[in-house]
Parts: C-alpha cells; sequence; structure tokens
C-alpha cells in the first residue's frame, strides 16, 4: 500500500473515476476536498482508497490479496483510531465494482458491516413550482449567517449538524455552501443543503423535521433550491439516496430528476458495541427477534450503547414472551434517555406487556 502525495492524484483518477456518480469523489481528486488516496503501486495502480473524513470510496481490482491485507491493517490500526479520538461513530465506503463485497466482509470484519443499496439522480428539468406548496405561516430563509445569530430560531442545531456534515465547520459550510430552510412559528421544520459545490454543479442534501413530513415540504425544498442553485450558475445537480427509501425517490421523481445509477454501500461503525447494535436493529426490522436479541445482549456486554438499543432489545424479548427480560430492557432505556411515552403506550411489539402491574410504570 502506498500513501499518494497530493502533486500526485492524477494517478488514482483512471480508477476512482468508476465512482465519478459522486462529485465527492471529483473535488477530492481536484484538491478541493481534504483526504488521503491510498493505492497498490506508486506508479501503475490498480486499486485506490480514497478517505475523507468519514467518507470513503475504494475502486479498482479486488484480487490484490496483498493489498486487501494492507487495507484490513489501515482500518484497524490508523482510521478507527483516528475517528474514534475525533468523536466520530460511523463511517460509509462506496464501492465499485461489485466484486469487492466479499472482500470487505474480511477487510472490516471485526467491525460487522452492513452492505446496501443506493441510487444516484441527476437533474433533468424542474417539474414543480415551490411558490404553489408554501403554506401561509411558513417562510423560506437562506441557510446564512442571519438565520443562525436569529434569537427567535427554536432550533439552529437541526441546521448547523447537517451544514458540518460535509463540511469541516459551519464557517467552512458558510463560505463554500448554500442553502434554503423552511420555518414555521420561528422553527427550522425543513433544510435542503448543497454539498460539493464544484465545477458547475453540486449535490443535494434533504430532510424535513419528522412532525412535519409527509405534507410535500420536501418537494417545495428541492424546488425553491434548485431554482436558487440555477441562479447561481449550478446546472449538474445530483440526488442520492437508499434504494429502500420510497419517499426520496418519489420526491426526486416528482421534482425532476432522473436515476442514474445503482450502487453498492458498506456502512461501519467504529465502537464494537455501536456495531453489534446496529446488527441486533437490522435483525428487529427483519422480525428476526431471537437474533436481534443475541445481537444486542453482545452490544451490552462491550460497554456503553445509546437508550434505542435498550428499547429494541425490550420489544424483541416481549415478542419472545420473555416479559422479564422485556421489563428490564425498557427500564434501561428509560435510564438512557429513551423517553418517547407514546411510542412506549402504543408500540405493538409490547402488547403482551400491557396487562402485567409493571406496565403502569412507563
Amino acid at each position: 500500500m502506498f500513501l499518494l502525495p497530493p502533486a500526485k492524484y492524477e494517478l488514482a483518477r483512471p480508477i476512482l473515476n468508476a465512482l465519478d456518480h459522486h462529485l465527492a469523489v471529483t473535488c477530492i481528486l481536484d484538491g478541493i476536498v481534504p483526504a488521503r488516496i491510498y493505492v497498490d503501486h506508486p506508479k501503475q495502480p490498480t486499486a485506490a482508497l480514497a478517505v475523507a473524513s468519514r467518507r470513503c470510496f475504494l475502486a479498482g481490482n479486488p484480487e490484490n490479496e496483498a493489498f486487501n491485507g494492507s487495507l484490513q491493517v489501515l482500518f484497524a490500526e490508523t482510521l478507527y483510531p483516528q475517528a474514534l479520538a475525533a468523536g466520530e461513530t460511523m463511517f460509509v465506503l462506496y464501492y465499485q465494482p461489485a466484486g469487492w463485497t466479499g472482500k470487505l466482509e474480511l477487510i472490516l470484519k471485526d467491525k460487522h458491516p452492513i452492505f446496501s443499496e443506493r441510487q444516484f439522480y441527476l437533474l433533468n428539468k424542474l417539474k414543480t413550482d415551490w411558490r404553489s406548496l408554501l403554506p401561509e405561516g411558513f417562510i423560506l430563509r437562506h441557510a446564512d449567517r442571519e438565520i443562525l445569530a436569529d434569537p427567535l430560531i427554536k432550533n439552529p442545531d437541526f441546521l448547523t449538524e447537517e451544514m458540518c456534515s460535509e463540511r469541516e465547520s459551519v464557517e467552512d459550510f458558510l463560505q463554500k455552501s448554500f442553502g434554503l430552510c423552511l420555518v414555521h412559528d420561528h422553527e427550522i421544520v425543513g433544510w435542503c443543503l448543497s454539498e460539493y459545490n464544484h465545477a458547475g454543479g453540486c449535490e443535494i442534501g434533504i430532510a424535513t423535521s419528522p412532525a412535519y413530513q409527509r405534507r410535500g415540504f420536501a418537494t417545495l425544498l428541492a424546488s425553491a433550491f434548485i431554482e436558487y442553485a440555477r441562479s447561481q450558475g449550478l446546472t449538474h445537480i445530483g440526488w442520492h439516496c437508499y434504494a429502500s427509501n420510497a419517499p426520496s425517490v418519489a420526491t426526486a421523481l416528482k421534482v425532476g430528476f432522473e436515476k442514474v445509477a445503482d450502487y453498492p454501500i458498506c456502512l461501519g461503525w467504529f465502537n464494537a458495541a455501536d456495531a453489534l447494535a446496529v446488527q441486533g436493529d437490522v435483525c428487529f426490522d427483519r422480525q428476526q427477534y431471537a437474533e436481534a436479541l443475541s445481537w444486542l445482549e453482545k452490544s451490552f456486554a462491550q460497554g456503553q450503547v445509546q437508550g434505542w438499543a435498550y428499547w429494541v432489545a425490550a420489544c424483541s424479548a416481549a415478542m419472545l414472551g420473555e416479559s422479564e427480560k422485556a421489563f428490564r430492557y425498557l427500564r434501561q432505556a428509560v435510564e438512557k434517555g429513551f423517553v418517547d411515552q407514546e411510542r412506549i403506550k402504543s408500540s405493538p411489539h409490547l402488547v403482551s406487556l400491557r396487562n402485567h402491574p409493571e406496565w403502569q410504570s412507563f
């Protein structure tokens, strides 16, 4: 394995171009986004890994076992410790070709990686007018210094957390990116922000607060964002989402995007307990309650995990008829901050507990 100096990034371009539907890759190769690029040969590479914070991009020949072994060491001895020290919790690895899947199961085996499918959409023709979608009492504001400095805004963190997801800081975002927010009663209920602004293009990051979803606000925000982005001279506008995220797919198509590519990704968690807990959550979603509980109990034995994991364990135990264990995990979930009383009371997974005297304490 060889770490390329920035002056030699061009050596990796023919390899990483397999991932060129990610504007981040172009930004890395052009020196816009800070990153490290590792290759399997210093002069004639056939495989390359680009690491930009918690996002990794892997392409090229998956059959070089010496390079694959070096990747395993790199992740275990360098990337994991650095990420944990920086307060990161997880990473996303984008890769091509699909032949890397089996290799990654070995390279990342200690992190119990989760593999998924995503899609890339590119704007073709804007189909919607945001003005017709803006209800009374809601306003659009720019994601700028003014809204962040507004003392009346109730939830600025909802915006600033996303600003820092791709940029190094809020200040870095304000200097290099842009976006729009939907505001109601001094609350930011949704945002649409640019990512990887470069070479006349950008990608979209978009979200609506759960309490305001399914009201067409994502369509409104995306439409207004596109109009503004075009006014700034951007013409190549991309949209990434999980293939299973039907609302995101529907919004992209409604606004005027067209699907360009399907691609695989790999998700990993730096903390061992988190990695095990997520595996349990995946099994729970598949209604594999015994397997979910097994993964979650392994997670609890590893160390501190968040309240949601104990909540999933409680639901799994209840579905398995293990009431005593279900109540124990439910108490621990509440102790660790899971305080959604409505969700607890209405959960279909906890029906078997409702006639138990202890249920009244929740």
